[in-house]
């Protein structure tokens, strides 16, 4: 497993980033980085991606972590799709 504390640092800790407000994925996140253990390790951070997974809270847009903020009028042009496995392409969207 990839060292993952800077995405965990970058997406779950307190503070102006905290766009979800989840208590949990913070605490589990803050348990991660505590924990030297490496199977107990990966089974918090497993347990938190799945969540936020499940969750569908984040979708990669851009190979490198960035806030995109938008209302819900963001639309995505019809007949493409601008989501690809390395992120997204903003050319593809625009607010109506």
């Amino acid at each position: 497993m990839a060292d993952v504390t800077g995405t965990l640092s970058f997406l779950f800790s307190p503070g102006s980033r905290d766009y979800h407000g989840n208590k949990e994925w913070l605490a589990l996140s803050r348990k991660s980085g505590g924990e030297m253990n490496d199977t107990k390790r990966r089974a918090i951070v497993k347990q938190l991606f799945d969540e936020v997974t499940n969750a569908a809270y984040i979708v990669p847009l851009v190979a490198i972590p960035r806030i995109w903020v938008h209302s819900k009028d963001l639309e995505i042009w019809q007949q493409t799709d601008p989501f690809f496995g390395y992120g997204g392409q903003i050319s593809y969207m625009g607010w109506k």
